[in-house]
């Protein structure tokens, strides 16, 4: 069987870059499923992803951590 190279779909596909929020969207997905929320699974890869994005400054500006958001925070009361 001839060898696969790397697979791309969804939104990596079209130059879009994971951000924090959409981390934090599949992971719940994922808890909510059952699925795997080990270290090797998609959600800690889409997280890890998210992070380096953030980091290099390609995640867009409404990211969970941004200063509205930081704000608008559980238990603000």
């Amino acid at each position: 069987m001839p060898s696969q190279g790397p697979r791309t779909t969804g939104s990596a596909a079209s130059g879009a870059k994971t951000t924090l929020s959409d981390a934090a969207r599949i992971q719940a997905g994922q808890a909510k499923a059952g699925g795997d929320m080990g270290k090797g699974g998609f959600a800690a890869r889409a997280q890890g992803a998210a992070a380096r994005n953030a980091a290099a400054g390609a995640a867009s500006p409404a990211t969970p951590n941004s200063a509205a958001g930081a704000k608008a925070g559980k238990g603000s009361k």
